[in-house]
């Protein structure tokens, strides 16, 4: 067969004539015809990398391929021999959300007409531990389900998998290289991604490794953070050779230069090392104006007062400082719930703020309060009063706490919860009032290791923990949690102060680890009758070695296999084709009854990745 590479990085770029006439065999199905157009270059993967490979057909015959439709067109698994398709892949453990497990993918388009072209486009991903050498995916034209080939041709593409010697060094990269220091408005500050790359002395990924522990120290002495604190190191291990680390900008803006990062092994000190440096570049010129409330929430019926501060920021969102005097106009939209005195204030050369002062009078309602200055974008702040019944009830009202990355991994990571008290109708109660959170174990009364290390107002620590709300000037708690182990915890806030009106949250530390066994899954429902048509389900997750769910990147979506141990007995057989692509790290299997009473066990493994414990002896029984 003749390869005509496509120059486009996928088919679906590709615009081109047609080719007329096709070579091989006739066609097999009445209506439908076709003739090989082109396809992409064949790839070189290293084990743990992905690829995507695309293929274009002319639709020579007289009826077009609708998809979702019985004219849906496929391009199908097929052996080598030109005739046998819709059959599994010798090497479906590269496969990457295919169509099916004996389709590669359908046309990218919805229909393709007589005389035009569709493109098939597909991605692989070389399974951990794969040895060298070439392997290649035979694929044909068939109708959707069917073994009913449009027109033979023999196409295929291949993958060179190279070989992978010991780890002799590692390299470095950052992404971006360049960053603006300082923080937001929301005091968050811009962040690098940092890549450290196991590799072999000629420069191959050693994706097979898992284990490798990786240091990452700074030398810039500027405050920036990879979540240890300023200007501190990180250690991570390895996934499948790649150990990534976040550098975040240090807070002030003030800070800038050049950070150089150094990466050594600590499990194999033997390794060479590698540096990246991350640059930190100061604010630009001030372009806007943003607004915060020391206080934005208010009881109503008492006259209170607050600072309103006007803070210049660059297009980036970073403080910046005035080239010359800045004069800011302070200004209110409804005078019968706030004033603002002065109206007039400036930001002097070389400063980045100004304040003046909020009067609330104590009616309920809402004001917003606005800086203005000429040339700048002006900023707003909303304040409310409230008029508010008993306490009666809790509300988690902000919560960071999802998928924090654990201490186990990025020492002395924190997230926070933050609880209000309400009444009955919802709005905050400005009384003060203790709050209690308690961490717990999901769907159990079981603490988790997970803890509370501050709170504002100042209170309690530990699990559980306690503080007060600040009364008059606030109504929330905010907690500040800390965990060493990736888990996912059911917060619940109480009050002594009242009974009945929990809330309820989520902490989740789910920064996994590494994927290596498959669990301890077991079949739902067991038994079930031996009729002949009771099924069972059970779901095969891949996980770290603390039991996490591996639900994203590598290992997420792993070819799973299960397979009857033949020792057991004839009680249940497999209805789910075998092996599944997992989806977000599980993959799910259904077995269905005999007419035999008995008990038969299925043994568990990852077929796209070496070194992954598998699940053995999942017994299912019938009676």
């Amino acid at each position: 067969m003749l390869h005509k590479i496509l120059t486009a990085v996928t088919a679906l770029a590709v615009v081109a004539s047609l080719l007329a006439g096709a070579a091989g065999q006739a066609a097999a199905v009445t209506g439908f015809d076709s003739a090989y157009f082109g396809e992409s270059a064949f790839l070189t993967l290293g084990p743990g990398q992905s690829g995507q490979f695309a293929v274009g057909f002319n639709n020579t015959g007289s009826t077009g391929w609708l998809t979702g439709s019985t004219s849906q067109v496929d391009l199908a698994i097929c052996l080598p021999d030109k005739t046998t398709c819709n059959t599994t892949s010798p090497n479906a453990a590269f496969a990457q959300n295919w169509l099916s497990s004996t389709a590669y993918a359908t046309t990218s388009t919805t229909f393709v007409g007589p005389g035009q072209t569709g493109f098939f486009v597909y991605n692989v991903m070389v399974p951990a531990g794969t040895a060298p050498g070439t392997y290649r995916f035979n694929g044909d034209l068939a109708l959707h389900g069917t073994a009913s080939m449009i027109h033979p041709q023999g196409y295929y593409q291949d993958v060179q998998v190279p070989s992978v010697g010991a780890a002799a060094k590692l390299a470095c990269a950052a992404n971006p290289s360049s960053i603006p220091a300082g923080t937001n408005a929301s005091g968050v500050g811009a962040t690098s991604t940092i890549t450290v790359t196991e590799q072999d002395a000629s420069g191959n990924t050693v994706s097979g490794d898992s284990s490798t522990k990786v240091t990452l120290s700074q030398a810039g002495g500027l405050g920036a953070d990879l979540g240890n604190g300023p200007d501190a190191s990180a250690t991570v291990t390895v996934t499948n050779g790649v150990a990534t680390f976040t550098l975040t900008a240090p807070a002030s803006s003030a800070s800038t230069g050049t950070d150089q990062l150094s990466a050594a092994s600590p499990t194999f000190p033997t390794l060479t090392g590698c540096q990246t440096n991350v640059t930190f570049t100061g604010p630009g010129a001030a372009t806007q104006l943003t607004v915060s409330l020391g206080q934005s929430a208010f009881p109503a019926g008492t006259p209170q007062t607050t600072t309103a501060t006007a803070t210049l920021r660059d297009a980036n969102g970073v403080t910046t400082t005035a080239a010359a005097s800045t004069t800011v106009t302070w200004s209110v939209d409804n005078g019968s719930i706030c004033s603002i005195s002065p109206t007039s204030s400036t930001i002097a050369q070389g400063a980045s703020t100004t304040t003046s002062t909020l009067t609330i009078t104590g009616v309920p309602g809402s004001c917003t309060v606005t800086a203005a200055s000429t040339g700048l974008t002006s900023g707003s702040k909303t304040a409310t009063v409230t008029a508010a019944g008993p306490a009666s009830k809790l509300a988690i009202t902000a919560n960071t706490c999802t998928n924090t990355p654990t201490t186990a991994n990025t020492a002395s990571s924190t997230c926070a919860i933050t609880v209000q008290v309400q009444d009955a109708n919802g709005n905050p109660v400005f009384v003060a009032t203790p709050v209690t959170l308690t961490l717990n174990k999901t769907g159990t009364t079981t603490l988790c290791s997970a803890t509370v290390t501050a709170t504002s107002p100042a209170g309690g620590s530990g699990n559980p923990a306690t503080a007060t709300t600040a009364g008059a000037t606030g109504s929330t708690v905010k907690f500040t949690i800390a965990d060493a182990v990736a888990q996912t915890c059911d917060a619940v806030a109480s009050s002594s102060a009242f009974t009945g009106g929990t809330a309820t949250g989520t902490a989740s530390f789910t920064g996994f680890g590494p994927a290596t066994n498959l669990g301890s899954p077991t079949f739902s429902p067991n038994p079930i009758p031996a009729n002949g048509v009771s099924t069972s389900s059970v779901t095969v997750c891949v996980r770290d070695a603390s039991g996490n769910k591996v639900t994203s990147g590598t290992g997420s979506t792993d070819s799973i296999s299960l397979i009857k141990n033949p020792s057991t007995g004839t009680a249940t057989t497999l209805l789910t084709t075998n092996p599944q692509t997992a989806s977000a790290g599980c993959a799910t299997f259904t077995v269905q009854s005999t007419t035999t009473a008995g008990t038969d066990t299925y043994d568990a493994s990852d077929v796209s990745r070496s070194g992954i414990t598998g699940a053995t002896g999942i017994s299912i029984s019938t009676h």
